[in-house]
Formats: C-alpha cells, structure tokens, sequence
C-alpha cells in the first residue's frame, strides 16, 4: 500500500490495513523516500525512481507478485509500476490519484500560506482540529521536500495519465474516487481509458478514502478476492460487488 505525498505509511490504518489484514491478506506498509521515517537518499522523486523502489522493496521480501494499492500520488506510483513492472503486478487499486497535474502548495508564491490553507482545508473535510505539532509537522515536511527537489521531479512528470500508454497497464483495476474530488477530472480520464477496470464514485472529496475507510477497505477486499480467485460472500452493499474473475 502506496501513500501519497507529504504523509506516511499511517494513512492506511484509516483506511483498510487492518481490516485487510484482518481478513487474511499479507499488508505492507511503508514511507515513499524522503517521508515518515525513511532514511537514507531523500532525492530523486520521478514515478520511475518512485517504482524502483517499490519494486526494490518486493525483491528485498521475496515477493514475485503482489497487488498494488495507492492513494493520491501513491495511486500514481503504482499505476506506473504496472505499466513498468506488468509481471509483478497482480492487480492495481487506485484511489484518489492524480494525472500529476500542477501541486498548488509547491507551485504557490506563499508556500507557508498554501500549506495553511491546505490544512485548513483538510481539517474541516475530516471535521477534526489537527494539532499544532502536526501542522508544523506537515509544514517542515513539505519545506523539505522542496529542497529536496520535489518541484522539479514533479514538473517532470506533469501530465502522466495524459500521456500514457494506458495498453501498458493490463492487470485487473479498481478505481475510487470522491464525488467533489479535485482529482475527478483524472478520474474520469482513467476510467475511459481502462475499460477493463471498475469505477466507484464515493460521495465525498480527496479525503474521502480516510472519512470511509470501512466502505473502502470492502470494495478493496472484494476485488482482492476477485483477482486472487478467493471468492467469498460479503453482505451485500449498494454497489459492492465482485469485479472479474480472478486470472494470475
């Protein structure tokens, strides 16, 4: 399970690991470079060094194949890696991920104000009241990443669902996107460009993958199943159902 930028690996106890976990599938989580409590090399954010890593940390653990789950920029990462990597991808999650179009916190001329509003923002779609650690937190993050070179590489890559070759991708897919998501627009390109997958519209915006954490960890776990042959039967929800037959 992939995170997206400026969090970590913690984002997905919000939103399925465990529940995932709980019903018998192996979850790993980790923090992309430069993130949570990675160390090491901090540069070098482009979506093909972002999969190497990925794929790195496969090898590292003996895993030949794996399903893939990303949010936001973490949807983005693992969309390449199963354009890159197709034999080591059984199946991709894409949740609330971005064509990479320009960040607003790091392409703003007040980067310490875009990062408040950004807060903000996030506080009153959670309906919560984040901590002042954590803010200064996610503000030291993101000056950070800047120095790093987050900009740049970003830059780099502008426009990746746009200019994909989406016959690349072939393994079963699942799409989840919020209703009012910034993100809808690459969403709906996604969804044209991937026939094969199957498209949930939660109502809700970017955060919607952390506010219904339970509904999505089912959707993903139907699908898992789906995909690794593993049926079973679930209660039913509106229009959580079962996506393919499973073939790996």
């Amino acid at each position: 399970m992939v995170h997206g930028l400026y969090t970590h690996h913690g984002i997905y106890f919000w939103c399925g690991a465990k529940d995932l976990a709980n019903q018998g599938f192996r979850v790993i989580l980790y923090d992309l470079r430069g993130h949570g409590f990675s160390t090491g090399d901090s540069h070098g954010f482009r979506l093909d060094r972002m999969s190497e890593d990925l794929i790195g940390l496969m090898d590292g653990l003996n895993i030949d194949q794996a399903l893939l789950v990303g949010y936001s920029f973490g949807g983005t990462v693992v969309v390449n890696t199963a354009a890159r990597y197709p034999q080591r991808v059984l199946g991709i999650s894409i949740l609330e991920a971005s064509g990479l179009n320009p960040d607003p916190v790091l392409e703003a001329k007040d980067t310490d104000r875009a990062i408040q509003e950004t807060l903000d923002g996030y506080s009153a779609s959670l309906g919560m009241k984040l901590p002042l650690r954590s803010r200064n937190q996610f503000s030291d993050r993101v000056h950070d990443l800047i120095d790093a070179g987050l900009l740049d590489d970003l830059r780099a890559d502008a426009g990746f669902f746009y200019r994909l070759d989406w016959s690349l991708v072939r393994c079963p897919a699942i799409l989840i996107y919020g209703t009012s998501s910034p993100y809808s627009e690459d969403g709906r390109w996604v969804e044209a460009h991937m026939p094969t997958a199957s498209c949930f519209w939660l109502d809700g915006d970017h955060n919607m993958v952390v506010r219904q954490g339970k509904d999505v960890a089912q959707r993903l776990e139907v699908f898992f199943r789906s995909v690794s042959g593993r049926s079973q039967e679930y209660p039913a929800s509106e229009d959580v159902t079962e996506v393919m037959d499973g073939h790996h």
